[in-house]
């Protein structure tokens, strides 16, 4: 009887250790998948900061290329019109003299 009763309460110990034994095993895993999940986060932030940062140079390339063009644009329309004014002031001067003289 001595020996059932050893042997119960061996297989219990046995039990209490393998449970002890898996409670700790499934907090590591947890553990460990905290920690890989944490990485894939930072992975794709850090991802996500380069894409960001890629498309922020892209479009500030694109707006002073626009940039640019315009001032292009307005330097050439300003120069047509010095142009124009220099070849029509004598006529305009003459107008504006005749207007006032009368």
């Amino acid at each position: 009887m001595d020996r059932i009763i050893q042997q119960i309460l061996k297989i219990d110990a046995d039990a209490q250790q393998k449970l002890k034994d898996a409670r700790q095993r499934r907090e590591e895993l947890i553990s460990q998948a905290d920690e890989e999940a944490a990485r894939e986060v930072e992975k794709l932030r850090s991802h996500s900061e380069e894409k960001i940062e890629m498309v922020r140079r892209t479009e500030e390339q694109n707006a002073n290329d626009q940039i640019a063009e315009i001032r292009r644009k307005t330097d050439e329309q300003i120069a047509g019109l010095e142009k124009h004014f220099a070849e029509k002031e004598p006529e305009w001067l003459e107008e504006i003299v005749q207007r006032v003289i009368g």
